[in-house]
C-alpha cells in the first residue's frame, strides 16, 4: 500500500474512522476539488447519506484518477440502486459496503479486499459482493461488464458470471 486512505464523508453515519481503520493511515478530505489532498491516496472511502452526492464525489475523483479504488458506504435507509452504480465512471475497483453500527471488522475487511484483490474477505465462502446475488444485480453486472467489451472478452465475462451464480446457488446464497 502506498499512501493513505482518503475519506470523504458528510459524517451523517458518525463512523469513528480512527477506531475502524486503525491499521491504515488516512486523511479526512473536506473538499473534493482539492485533488492534491488525495492524489497520493491508495484508495478513497466515500460515505455520504445521499447516493447522488456519493456518485458526484466518486466521479470527481475518477475524472482525475480513473483507476482509483473506491469503497462506497451506504445503509438501508438510503441504499444505492443499480442506476447510481452505473453512473460511476472510471476503471478502478469499486466496492459497496452496507454499514451497520459497530461493524468495524466488515469495513476493515472490505478495505483489505479493495487494496489487495487476492485477499479473501471470508475464508471458505464467496466475497461479500457475491453473497446477495439477485436477478436485478445479474442484469446490472451483465450490462456494466459487457458494455464496450470485445466479443471474446464478453464470452469470458459471461462464463465468470455463470460460475459465480452457480457457486452462489450451491452455497444457498441465491435468493
Amino acid at each position: 500500500m502506498q499512501g493513505p486512505i482518503a475519506i470523504f464523508s458528510d459524517n451523517h453515519r458518525a463512523i469513528d474512522y480512527p477506531n475502524v481503520i486503525y491499521f491504515y493511515e488516512y486523511i479526512q478530505c473536506e473538499d473534493q476539488e482539492a485533488t492534491s489532498v488525495y492524489e497520493d491516496a491508495c484508495c478513497c472511502l466515500i460515505d455520504y447519506r445521499e447516493p447522488g452526492q456519493a456518485v458526484r464525489v466518486a466521479n470527481q475523483i475518477r475524472s482525475r484518477f480513473p483507476q482509483m479504488p473506491l469503497l462506497l458506504v451506504t445503509d438501508v435507509s438510503h441504499p444505492f440502486s443499480d442506476q447510481h452504480m452505473v453512473q460511476i465512471t472510471g476503471i478502478g475497483r469499486l466496492r459497496l459496503l452496507f454499514w451497520q453500527a459497530n461493524d468495524n471488522e466488515e469495513m476493515l475487511s472490505e478495505i483489505q479486499s479493495l487494496l489487495y484483490p487476492e485477499y479473501s474477505v471470508k475464508a471458505g465462502i464467496l466475497p461479500s459482493s457475491c453473497l446477495y446475488i439477485t436477478r436485478s444485480s445479474v442484469l446490472f453486472m451483465s450490462r456494466s461488464l459487457l458494455n464496450g467489451c470485445k466479443p471474446l472478452s464478453a464470452v469470458i465475462l459471461w462464463r465468470a458470471l455463470f460460475i459465480s451464480l452457480m457457486m452462489a446457488v450451491m452455497m444457498g446464497r441465491m435468493p
